[in-house]
C-alpha cells in the first residue's frame, strides 16, 4: 500500500481495528466516533472532541504506514480525558508537546502497534474479511 491508498474506506478499516483492539473510551461514545479526510488542516491528524471525529490530512503523510500511525495516535486521544486534563498537563509541563503525558502515550502506542494494525487489516495472510 502507498500514500495513494489514503481514502475513507481504508481509514474506516483502521478505525474498526482500533475499536476492536483498544476498546472504547470512558469519556466519549465509541458508536458516534467517525473519521474524516481534511486536506486543508495544518497537521497530519487531529481528534476533535466536539465532533467526536478523527481528521486525517493526506498531504502530511509520505507513506501509508504513517497514516496508520496517525490514526492510532488520534484514537489514543479519543480514549483520553482530553476535555479536562489535556490543557492542564500543558500548563504543568510548560506547554511542551514532547513532554505532555497524553502525547507521549499516543506516540508510543502508535509506534508500537502500527505494523500489527497494517498486518491485521491489509495483509492478505491476516485479513479474513473481518474489517
Amino acid at each position: 500500500m502507498n500514500k495513494g491508498d489514503i481514502n475513507k474506506r481504508n481509514l474506516e478499516k483502521i478505525l474498526s481495528w482500533c475499536k476492536d483492539f483498544y476498546g472504547g473510551s470512558k469519556f466519549k461514545r465509541m458508536d458516534t466516533l467517525s473519521v474524516c479526510i481534511d486536506p486543508h488542516m495544518d497537521a497530519a491528524g487531529a481528534y476533535c472532541t466536539i465532533q467526536n471525529t478523527i481528521f486525517i490530512n493526506p498531504k502530511y503523510h509520505t507513506s501509508f504506514i504513517g497514516v496508520i500511525d496517525t490514526m492510532i495516535h488520534e484514537y489514543t486521544h479519543f480514549r483520553q480525558d482530553i476535555n479536562v486534563m489535556y490543557f492542564k498537563y500543558f500548563k504543568e509541563y510548560k506547554y511542551s508537546y514532547d513532554r505532555h503525558p497524553y502525547e507521549i502515550t499516543a506516540t508510543h502506542t502508535a509506534q508500537r502497534d502500527k505494523r500489527e494494525c497494517f498486518r491485521d487489516v491489509f495483509h492478505k495472510k491476516y485479513n479474513k474479511g473481518i474489517y
